[in-house]
């Protein structure tokens, strides 16, 4: 599900395990309230992975069952149909890329599509291997636009598309082994640089050199190796979390190469399981877990916590928070 907190000109869009919007956000956090949209109202399924907002101001909603774009007042779905070699080719939807040429990227669990807006069907987006084969079977996980590239996640490693020849091939260096497994997340900060996330914890993309940020020994619970999410804040701070249920959330401080953990066990989050984040500008980071929201102030770590509550119907539907969006400012 998605919920969504309007605020001025932003709107903050969270995907839970239905999809659901807020109708007002008051001047205390606590008063955050809900409508709901679920499969009732059109969607093609509860669980919702990925989202973007187009140039035309269409919302997409990629599930695990198909995508579904939304107008603000219909949803129209799209899946794959053996009848139509124009039709998308999977419906696991990963993730979503909206490109200011007003592309739309979409990636299944079955490879990378490409969205035609004129004639409105898909293109299948060809990935190649080291031995230069078409990889339809290829999951891809995430995406992000880089100054005329797009890097894409993928469950055999970091791809990167050349959008002035339209090719796609993996990311080789003479670093590229640390690159080989599965790629959760990706994140361009305000500087420029990439920051890639996956089993192999989490690497920077800096200078034309990829570069592991080494795990600090001196964190309390864990390491920070596979790493699911990533964002960074106005400070220059890099926030990730990742699968170890141990770990929680770590901000990594690149200028000074230092390590801030928050864990569930000293209050910080509602579970050490962090989804998804988003950074805004007053200062908070909307952290996505999979037991509650947890919204951290920057200027003194104190958190305030969101859960389902079944007594009341605005309240978010479900406590299993991916990913954050805010409308109108990606």
């Amino acid at each position: 599900m998605i919920s969504l907190v309007r605020t001025g000109s932003w709107l903050l869009i969270l995907i839970v395990h239905f999809f659901f919007f807020t109708e007002n956000v008051k001047a205390q956090l606590q008063e955050i309230s809900f409508r709901h949209l679920s499969t009732v109202d059109g969607l093609s399924n509860f669980t919702v992975l990925s989202i973007a907002q187009d140039q035309q101001g269409f919302m997409w909603f990629g599930t695990m069952d198909g995508l579904n774009r939304f107008d603000g007042k219909q949803i129209r779905t799209y899946r794959y149909s053996n009848r139509d070699s124009y039709s998308l080719g999977n419906n696991l939807v990963h993730s979503l890329l909206c490109t200011s040429d007003s592309g739309l990227w979409v990636g299944t669990g079955k490879g990378l599509y490409y969205y035609d807006y004129h004639h409105d069907d898909f293109h299948p987006v060809p990935v190649l291997k080291n031995n230069d084969d078409f990889n339809e079977d290829l999951e891809i996980k995430s995406m992000i636009y880089d100054d005329g590239f797009i890097w894409i996640g993928t469950s055999l490693g970091l791809f990167k598309y050349d959008l002035s020849n339209e090719h796609v091939v993996p990311y080789l260096s003479e670093q590229e082994t640390i690159i080989a497994e599965t790629v959760e997340a990706l994140h361009k900060s305000e500087d420029g640089n990439i920051w890639i996330g996956g089993k192999q914890g989490l690497i920077v993309f800096q200078g034309g050199k990829l570069k592991r940020v080494d795990n600090d020994t001196n964190l309390k619970y864990s390491d920070a190796s596979n790493v699911i999410s990533i964002n960074s804040d106005k400070r220059g701070n890099i926030w990730f979390g990742t699968l170890d249920l141990e770990t929680g959330l770590i901000i990594y401080n690149p200028k000074n190469d230092e390590f801030k953990e928050l864990n569930a066990r000293d209050g910080y989050l509602a579970h050490n399981k962090v989804n998804c984040l988003y950074s805004f500008e007053d200062g908070k980071i909307w952290v996505g877990t999979t037991w509650g929201l947890s919204i951290i102030d920057q200027s003194d770590f104190t958190t305030q916590t969101l859960l389902y509550d079944r007594q009341n119907p605005k309240s978010i539907s479900h406590n299993s928070i991916s990913p954050l969006f805010a409308e109108g400012l990606q």
